[in-house]
């Protein structure tokens, strides 16, 4: 079914790839930014760190997507295209609408992880976000 799309459908994907870490990194910063953010006001270290490093990170990010995508969209990207776009466009996007879909469905089906009841409620000062030692690591492994 999927060389019904391309005899090449996995390098084709491969290529695809980048728009997906692009997008996902750029949430990942925007969700720390967010989560974050009531630490932001205790610090200027705090707001450079888990503020204005994030948010540049997630620009960097969507103009990655942005520039990533338009190249994709060409038919000359890699010289096949559906409807006058470049496939490697349509496995990215297509990729990212899927999972959208899937998150929409899945969103009432496990409301407490959506809805933040699953995520551990702390500040990075929280014995839960001690980073672990050498020695601690070494007396785990035995």
């Amino acid at each position: 079914m999927l060389t019904l799309i391309s005899s090449d459908f996995i390098g084709l994907a491969i290529l695809a790839i980048g728009l997906l870490v692009a997008a996902y990194y750029a949430a990942t910063a925007i969700a720390a930014i967010v989560y974050f953010a009531p630490a932001m006001r205790r610090s200027a270290s705090t707001l450079v760190m888990a503020g204005v490093l994030p948010a540049i990170g997630a620009l960097l990010m969507v103009v990655a997507f942005i520039a990533s995508a338009v190249d994709m969209a060409s038919p000359e990207y890699v010289g096949e295209s559906i409807l006058g776009v470049g496939t490697v466009f349509w496995i990215g996007v297509g990729a990212l609408a899927v999972g959208v879909v899937i998150t929409l469905v899945l969103r009432p089906v496990f409301p407490e992880f959506f809805g933040r009841k699953t995520i551990p409620v702390g500040t990075v000062r929280d014995h839960d976000f001690v980073v672990a030692s050498t020695s601690d690591l070494d007396r785990e492994e035995r």
